[in-house]
């Protein structure tokens, strides 16, 4: 008969040993990530507890995207390309709008020109007047050399021959075009790229969540004892929900807005270069105003929910209780501490309302201040340098380097929830690479066909994880045992000793009476 047998040797070595061959191994040391301990607390000590840190390890960028196949990788580089493409739409437009002003510009210096007293007064000799050219400028044409001999060159129609030609029109209708092409364009840009970001995101998350469930699923035993559950499943919900928002479509508007500032800088400094410096002299501002708006209007947001979670939390407790709550009387109790909790989530609210209305304040005085100094310089060199800046060049400018200079500011979140994502990523990448000590689906190891037998334990001792300086062996667990039996003993002893003399008691009572 095959026989096993285990015992301890003086190294804490497991020994068994089966037909007479021996082998070692070596007792599983508990893991120390997660390590929480098994510390009893009450409500009060949760409260005054403070917050953990933050982790402040971070993955690599291009680790963030290690579960990411073929497909995801392409669809995230469409998905850059169409928000590049997203991002430059606005600048082009405005590109656009700059040379419809100096159109309409043009068209009220033709209007000008008409009503001059000697135009005016010259289309009265030859049977015109100046709304009926206004409604048709090409028949002013034939008019115009002997309009240039009567005033001896001083009117001439060089300054209005778009309009004797009616390119007016023709030249609005092109940028109609223009317009339209841009509009419809933006509208399947921004489709395409919050389709693919999302889509990318949803199938990378959902690999990451697989792997992370699987990996906690094949770890040994030790290691959920030193390991909150709790924090696991946290792990599972919050961590990779933020991970997801990382990967997802904020990396895309970040990737829209920083194009928007590359493609209005672009536009500025092919046609107006010193206008250009100028605006972005004051961008930093700009960019400092709206990304400080983001981060404390956030900030402050998620302590007033995290206030009002606590709240609730609490409501939620005593209600589920509710009977407790009323047997002790402590219904004053509990109410007076939902109202301290309560008045935090309104002392933040309040400070979020201040917060963003500085914030709002002091970034529309930034915007004011920005249109007070472009047009103003805008002005002075349409003036000084009248053949390089006309009045739409200067617009065009001043609003695609303006915008720009905002759009790099709106990057901000984007970049944030990457890099929160990043941080998240480093704990549950950890997880998921953690080799258990105990691989049940290893493939090594012997691995015998049949086993049969019996199996004998002597002196087997073991530590819990969690409590590595108490050995529990079966003699502990017998003596334990015996301790509870005569306790069990003693107490229906003293139970059987206290009914007899109470009877008895009640004998000589009843007698007395």
């Amino acid at each position: 008969m095959r026989r096993k047998s285990y015992e301890l040797n003086s190294n804490n070595n497991a020994v068994y040993t089966i037909n007479g061959s021996s082998s070692k191994s070596e007792i599983v040391k508990p893991p120390d990530e997660l390590d929480t301990g098994r510390e009893t607390i009450n409500q009060d000590d949760l409260e005054a507890k403070p917050e953990k840190k933050e982790n402040t390890q971070v993955v690599g960028f291009f680790t963030l995207f290690r579960f990411a196949d073929c497909l995801d990788i392409t669809l995230m580089l469409i998905g850059c390309f169409v928000a590049m493409l997203h991002g430059a739409a606005y600048p082009a437009l405005i590109y656009v709008y700059g040379d419809s002003i100096d159109i309409f510009i043009s068209t009220g210096i033709f209007e000008k020109f008409l009503k001059s007293d000697v135009v005016s007064g010259f289309l009265g000799t030859v049977n015109l007047t100046v709304e009926s050219v206004l409604k048709q400028p090409p028949i002013l044409k034939s008019h115009c050399e002997y309009l240039s001999n009567l005033t001896d060159g001083n009117y001439t129609c060089d300054v209005i021959q778009p309009q004797l030609t009616n390119q007016l029109l023709d030249q609005m209708s092109t940028y109609t075009y223009y317009y339209i092409i841009i509009g419809c364009a933006v509208i399947v840009l921004g489709y395409l790229q919050i389709t693919v970001w999302m889509t990318s995101a949803e199938r990378q998350a959902h690999r990451i969540r697989l792997e992370f469930f699987r990996n906690v699923m094949r770890q040994e035993i030790g290691w959920f004892d030193t390991n909150d559950t709790g924090e696991v499943n946290s792990r599972l919900a919050d961590d990779i929900n933020k991970i997801h928002d990382g990967l997802g479509d904020k990396i895309g508007s970040s990737i829209q807005w920083i194009s928007a500032f590359l493609a209005g800088c672009i536009v500025g400094f092919i046609n107006g270069w010193k206008l250009t410096l100028v605006i972005l002299s004051i961008s930093p501002l700009l960019i400092l105003a709206s990304a400080l708006m983001s981060k404390l209007a956030g900030s402050m947001t998620n302590k007033e929910l995290k206030a009002y979670a606590k709240a609730g939390s609490i409501a939620e407790e005593v209600l589920s209780s509710i009977r407790t709550v009323i047997m002790f009387g402590g219904q004053k109790l509990e109410a007076e501490r939902y109202t301290t909790n309560l008045s935090d989530a309104k002392k933040y609210g309040i400070r979020k309302s201040i917060t963003n209305g500085l914030c709002m304040g002091f970034l529309s005085f930034i915007i004011m201040a920005t249109y007070s100094l472009g047009f103003w310089y805008g002005a002075k060199l349409t003036v000084d340098e009248p053949d390089n800046y006309t009045a739409g060049k200067m617009l065009m400018v001043f609003y695609a380097v303006f915008v720009g200079s905002f759009s790099l500011g709106n990057a901000s979140p984007g970049l944030q929830a990457m890099s929160t994502a990043r941080s998240a990523a480093y704990t549950v990448y950890k997880l998921i690479d953690k080799v258990p000590s105990i691989n049940i689906y290893s493939e090594t190891g012997v691995k015998p066909d049949t086993l049969t037998g019996h199996i004998e334990f002597k002196n087997v001792q073991f530590t819990y994880p969690a409590r590595p300086d108490v050995k529990v062996g079966a003699t502990q667990i017998i003596l334990y045992l015996c301790k509870l039996l005569l306790y069990i003993i003693f107490v229906l002893k003293c139970i059987n000793y206290l009914k007899v003399n109470l009877y008895k008691l009640w004998l000589v009572f009843k007698s007395i009476i």
